[in-house]
């Protein structure tokens, strides 16, 4: 059976945020790890203990830097599953022939991603009638991408480069902008795919962000729901509105906040500090300050409404969770995030006459 992205409905509350951003600029020292840009397969020049020229190749999942081998070793074929001619997906592209054989490049102008385009391009390949095909492919998963019902994806399934949520020591996804490690929905419920996806309209260019996606399109209209109270059990991806319980039916994603009541959001990726909320033509309004279940820093993450006092929130029951850390202050430009009352870790801000 074919994968399919699902849209979470949980993630934890914002003191996961602060570590986790805390510990992004705490574990930085300005020197390249070696782990970084491995990727499944991939081969790369080293000098041995002894001065000899070699290379190191990368294996495993997750993908690591083997030793570095000279002479014999180096010119044979790295043993293992995940060397040979097996090449990664996920490599930014203009074009098909940025990718590997049998791939193509999914470009800002498709509508193959759930009825649009990511914000970059991305190399990818059609499973649609055979998910083995992505077996052509280091590392890679088959995942349904049909438009909405009414949309024109040209391929309902497609391969992409596989990831692991959590924290990890290597840049995820290629460490490429725009790209969030997503879970995916199987039998077991278990896996995950690096993700294209949008925030805002800028990283679109000419076209526009979906918020119920994630993804580029002609035309997103516009988005009143981001930031009021939803409930995620009547109708999450719904044109905006309004239930008789006064709970909004979102454009985007209706996340829940551990027990607390939901809120409509957008989808961005986690320890990124752009906007993620809709055009305000002011002060940033939205910051990815929820993490998806189980993840960390380069993870599928949810968009929170900013706030400098509880008056800025745009949902009337809850109120300004002040960050108290410069970074983040400066980082998001505001002083907190809206939030339910039950869920404030620090102090809610009043706002001053």
């Amino acid at each position: 059976m074919l994968q399919s992205a699902s849209v979470a409905s949980s993630a934890p509350r914002c003191c996961t945020v602060l570590v986790a951003l805390l510990m992004l600029g705490a574990c930085d020292d300005g020197e390249p790890s070696t782990q970084d840009s491995c990727r499944a397969g991939a081969v790369r020049a080293c000098t041995g203990e002894s001065g000899c020229a070699g290379r190191r190749t990368c294996r495993g999942t997750p993908a690591r830097w083997g030793e570095c081998e000279c002479g014999d070793a180096a010119q044979s074929p790295a043993p293992g599953p995940d060397a040979g001619t097996r090449q990664p997906l996920g490599a930014g592209c203009t074009r098909d022939g940025d990718c590997p054989a049998g791939a193509f490049c999914l470009d800002r102008n498709s509508d193959a991603l759930f009825g649009g385009a990511p914000p970059d391009g991305v190399c990818v390949a059609d499973c649609s009638e055979d998910e083995a095909a992505c077996a052509r492919f280091a590392d890679a998963v088959c995942v349904a991408v049909a438009a909405a019902e009414g949309g024109s994806a040209a391929a309902s399934a497609l391969c992409f480069e596989r990831c692991s949520l959590g924290r990890e020591e290597q840049p995820k996804c290629a460490g490429g902008a725009h790209v969030a490690c997503a879970p995916i929905e199987d039998s077991s419920g278990a896996g995950a795919f690096c993700r294209p996806l949008c925030a805002n309209d800028d990283e679109c260019g000419a076209r526009e962000c979906d918020p119920a996606y994630g993804v580029c399109v002609a035309s997103a209209g516009d988005d009143r729901s981001f930031g009021l109270r939803c409930d995620p059990e009547l109708d999450p991806d719904a044109d905006a509105g309004a239930d008789a319980s006064g709970a909004a039916s979102c454009v985007g994603p209706c996340v829940q906040l551990n027990a607390a009541p939901s809120l409509c959001s957008r989808r961005c990726v986690f320890g990124e500090a752009g906007e993620c909320a809709p055009a305000s033509g002011g002060l940033r309004r939205g910051g990815c300050v929820f993490a998806s279940e189980g993840g960390a820093i380069g993870d599928l993450g949810y968009c929170g409404e900013l706030c400098d006092c509880n008056d800025d929130c745009i949902e009337p029951s809850f109120v300004c969770d002040a960050f108290e850390d410069e970074s983040l202050e400066a980082a998001f430009g505001r002083l907190g995030v809206c939030t339910d009352p039950e869920l404030v870790l620090t102090r809610a801000l009043a706002c001053t006459p």
